[in-house]
C-alpha cells in the first residue's frame, strides 16, 4: 500500500466543516462541486455523513481529503425533473415526517448547481415548492445529467443510464483543488421558505 505524504496542494478559503449541519455544510459544498467537475455536470448530490476533523482555511493536505469521505467512485445519471423532484420530497419525508415512525434519520442531501425551496411543514409531497437547476427553474419532462456520490446519495430507482466514474471521491476532491484552485464557501442551496 503506497504511503501517504502530507502535501500541501491548494489554499481554502473556507472551514471545510465535516460534521454537517442539517442542509448543508462547507465539506459538503467542496465534495459537490468536486464530484460535478470530476463527472463534467452542473448538478451533483450527495448524502449528509462525512468523517474527519474540520479542515481550517490555508493550505490543505493530502490526509485532510482522505479523512472527509468514503472513497467509493462517484457516479453520474440521467433523472427526468420529475424523478428530481421526487427523490427530494422523499428525503425531506425521511428527515421530517409527521409520524416519527416515518422518519428514518438522515440530513436533507446535499446539492451542487441545485437550490430547493421548501416549507417543511407541509406534509408530503407538498414539501418542495420550487427547484432551480443550474440557475434555471425545474422541468418536469426534462433530462438533467447528474453526479453523486454513492447509492444513498442518488437512489438506483431513480435515473437511467447510472454509470460509475473511473475515479474515486478522493481524487475527485484532489483533482477539483488542482484544477479549480481555492474552496470558497457558496450560498446555501436549500431555502426555508
Amino acid at each position: 500500500m503506497p504511503r501517504l505524504t502530507l502535501l500541501q496542494l491548494n489554499d481554502l478559503h473556507a472551514y471545510l466543516e465535516p460534521h454537517p449541519e442539517l442542509f448543508s455544510a462547507p465539506a459538503d459544498d467542496f465534495l459537490t462541486a468536486a464530484v460535478a467537475y470530476a463527472a463534467g455536470t452542473s448538478s451533483a448530490f450527495s448524502n449528509g455523513w462525512r468523517y474527519g476533523a474540520p479542515i481550517a482555511p490555508g493550505p490543505v493536505t493530502r490526509m485532510a481529503v482522505w479523512n472527509l469521505v468514503p472513497h467509493d467512485p462517484p457516479g453520474s445519471q440521467v433523472l427526468s425533473g420529475t424523478e428530481l423532484l421526487q427523490m427530494l420530497e422523499d428525503n425531506l419525508e425521511a428527515v421530517f415526517a409527521r409520524d416519527p415512525w416515518r422518519q428514518r434519520g438522515g440530513y436533507v442531501k446535499r446539492m451542487h448547481g441545485v437550490v430547493l425551496y421548501a416549507k417543511l411543514e407541509n406534509p408530503f409531497g407538498a414539501r418542495v415548492q420550487a427547484i432551480e437547476v443550474a440557475g434555471e427553474s425545474l422541468e418536469p419532462e426534462r433530462q438533467y445529467q447528474v453526479a453523486f456520490l454513492t447509492n444513498q446519495a442518488v437512489p438506483t430507482r431513480f435515473g437511467k443510464n447510472r454509470r460509475e466514474l473511473p475515479v474515486s471521491a478522493v481524487q475527485a476532491m484532489l483533482g477539483y483543488l488542482k484544477e479549480c484552485g481555492p474552496v470558497i464557501a457558496v450560498p446555501a442551496s436549500v431555502h426555508l421558505i
